[in-house]
């Protein structure tokens, strides 16, 4: 290589796709770089010595490295460990990776977390009930996606915005105690492929800044809540969005969805088994109401005609001749 990267002082962005010599052992990068991005390196089994020293470093994402089975090779070494300058962390399709690093809540700055499709992840760390483990607490978006294999999240942090786990079937016993663990700093609450998910937990009307919830893929849900007429179920009145897709034995939309009176969008979508909307109706905030997929109640909503329509008269209704459009209101 002409030039030695480090001397390159105005650097700020690099994107790494070999496993270059110069990133086996340790880090030779410039200290101004900002954004680091590094993928298909099929050799690469952990991060270099030197990474906490990236001060500027903000963003890092790691992808498609098969040999990748931890950041570090020893989370004791200080010589080892990520600056705590970071504020976004991505790990991409890296299926040997076993776990995340040990002192993570010292990265101060974290304000994301993205994890795909690491088959082999059954833990966020290696011992989650060593107190030296755990997330930063001022971490507010968590996305995990694809990792069939994760038993465990931890403590999730108590500043978390956004949470997003999808396609990760073993998690769904954080839902099985019946207690609310949701932070009530979350606005963004997105789970899917929860196998055995019979229901959501108490205590979900006291989210005081949830805005959107989206539940997909729960074969096992029959209900929302086990039981309506118990005020410690509900859903929160600040919710704007609320998305319920392929749950193919949901039979009834919870009662009191009148009183969430900043609901504005309601996407029902694969869900043949609600045949009517809540006797008490929906809320007049609701502006646009989207069914797919749902026959019996796409045939009680029918316009002037059905017997729900006096329900949702109010709103704008697509049913399954927009799939375009409802599609791209879902995600």
């Amino acid at each position: 290589m002409p030039t030695r990267l480090e001397n390159l002082t105005s650097l700020v962005e690099l994107s790494i796709a070999t496993q270059l010599p110069l990133f086996s052992k340790e880090s030779a990068l410039p200290m101004t770089i900002q954004d680091l991005q590094i993928f298909s390196c099929d050799n690469l089994m952990s991060l270099p010595k030197g990474m906490q020293s990236l001060t500027s470093l903000k963003k890092l994402v790691i992808r498609e490295c098969p040999q990748l089975h931890s950041l570090f090779p020893d989370d004791e070494n200080n010589d080892y460990g990520l600056p705590t300058e970071l504020d976004t962390l991505e790990i991409h399709t890296c299926p040997n990776l076993k776990s995340l690093l040990k002192g993570m809540q010292s990265l101060t700055s974290l304000k994301i977390l993205v994890i795909r499709e690491c088959p082999q992840l059954h833990s966020l760390f290696p011992d989650d009930e060593n107190n030296d483990y755990g997330l930063p607490t001022e971490l507010n978006t968590l996305e995990i996606h694809t990792c069939p294999n994760l038993k465990s999240l931890l403590k999730v942090v108590q500043s978390l915005e956004e949470l997003v786990i999808r396609e990760c079937p073993q998690l769904h016993s954080l839902f099985l105690d019946d207690e609310n663990w949701l932070p009530t700093t979350l606005i963004t609450l997105d789970i899917s492929a929860f196998l055995n998910l019979k229901s959501l937990p108490k205590g979900m009307q006291s989210l005081p800044s949830l805005k959107k919830l989206v539940i997909n893929s729960c074969p096992q849900l029959f209900s929302l809540f086990p039981d309506d007429n118990n005020n410690e179920y509900g859903l929160p009145t600040t919710l704007v969005h609320l998305s319920i897709q392929h749950c193919e034995n949901l039979k009834s939309l919870p009662n009191r969805m009148q009183n969430l009176t900043s609901l504005e969008l309601l996407f029902i979508w694969n869900c043949p088994e609600i045949s009517s909307l809540p006797e008490d109706g929906l809320p007049t905030t609701l502006t646009s109401l989207y069914i797919f997929g749902c026959p019996k109640l796409t045939e009680r909503c029918q316009k002037n005609s059905g017997q729900d329509w006096p329900k949702i008269q109010h709103c704008n209704l697509i049913t399954d001749g927009t799939y375009r459009e409802a599609i791209s209101w879902c995600w």
